[in-house]
Formats: structure tokens, sequence, C-alpha cells
């Protein structure tokens, strides 16, 4: 191959080594613009079988070592797992706020608890310090915040309480033989 022009030497020796390297063929033919197109074609062919296209796999089911992923099926398995890290992260917030949440109802339930013991023990203590309804010892003055008793039997023995009516016709009775 002759190269003509005016470059620096060096320059050539370059542009053949590159040349040679991809096309050995061409360095027996002149480098000019009649025969660049023609070469070109020819370097573009010797690149074309440099990759086999029959070990190209297009699929993601292909297990065997010897084939590569296809550019297409790599953006496809790019965009699944970009999906995937997407909808996990989702997930995880999901999953995250759902903990948040229970937490909180956890919180919400233990403080309920101890309020619900705090009103027990509340209630008691006024249950201990109340009247009993029936029985029991009286040990302290009652303060009746002027309410009345009412509805007293008669009495039987000598201690039981007496109704002002009963008092008054006890003593009218016995005492002034009914004239008062």
């Amino acid at each position: 191959m002759s190269i003509t022009g005016t470059a620096e030497p060096y320059v050539y020796d370059e542009i053949r080594g590159k040349i040679s390297s991809l096309s050995p063929y061409a360095l027996d033919k002149t480098l000019s613009a009649e025969n660049c197109a023609a070469e070109a074609n020819a370097v573009g062919k010797a690149l074309g079988n440099k990759l086999n296209t029959s070990s190209v796999a297009d699929n993601l089911t292909t297990d065997s070592p010897d084939k590569v992923l296809s550019a297409k099926q790599g953006k496809l398995l790019k965009e699944a797992v970009d999906d995937l890290r997407e909808s996990t992260s989702a997930s995880f917030d999901v999953a995250k706020s759902s903990a948040d949440k229970a937490q909180t109802a956890a919180d919400n339930a233990q403080t309920a608890a101890n309020n619900a013991q705090s009103s027990a023990d509340n209630a008691q203590t006024t249950a201990d310090k109340a009247l009993l309804r029936s029985g029991g010892e009286m040990t302290g003055n009652i303060l009746m915040a002027g309410n009345c008793i009412k509805g007293l039997p008669e009495p039987i023995e000598d201690g039981d309480p007496v109704t002002k009516g009963f008092m008054v016709n006890y003593i009218d009775t016995t005492f002034l033989g009914g004239v008062w």
C-alpha cells in the first residue's frame, strides 16, 4: 500500500498500523479517495465477523456460558432490577410505616392500661372510705350536708334510731296522756 500526501512520516506509520490491525489485506492497496469506500466496507465486514451473532442470547432464559446477553435483554434486565428495587423500597416504607403505627398503638394501649390502673386504684381508695350499705361499723361522724335520714323503721331495741313523729307520739302518750 502506498500512502501519498504531505503529512509527517510517523503519522503514516500510525495510520498503517491501525489499518493493518483492522484489515491486513488493505495495506496492499493505495489509500486514496477512490478506494476509501471499498476499504471501509471491507473493514466493516471484517469487524462484523468479529462477533458471531449466533452467540448472542436475546432472552433471559438461556443459561449457556458461551453466549452473551444482547443489549436489548440487558436493558430489560436493568429495568426489572430497577422496578424491583423501587417496589422493595416502597414495601420497606409501607412496612416501616406499619411498624411505626403498631408501636404508636402499643404505646397508646400502655398509656390506657396505666390510666385504667390509676383509675382502679383511685376507685379502691374511694371504696375503702365509703359507708357500707349493710353491715359494717361506724368509726366516725357522717356529715349529712343538710340531708335527712328517711324511712327508719319502728325501733325494736334500745339503741335503734327513731323518727320525730315516733318521738312526739311517745312523749304525748307516755308523759302527757295524749294532751299537748
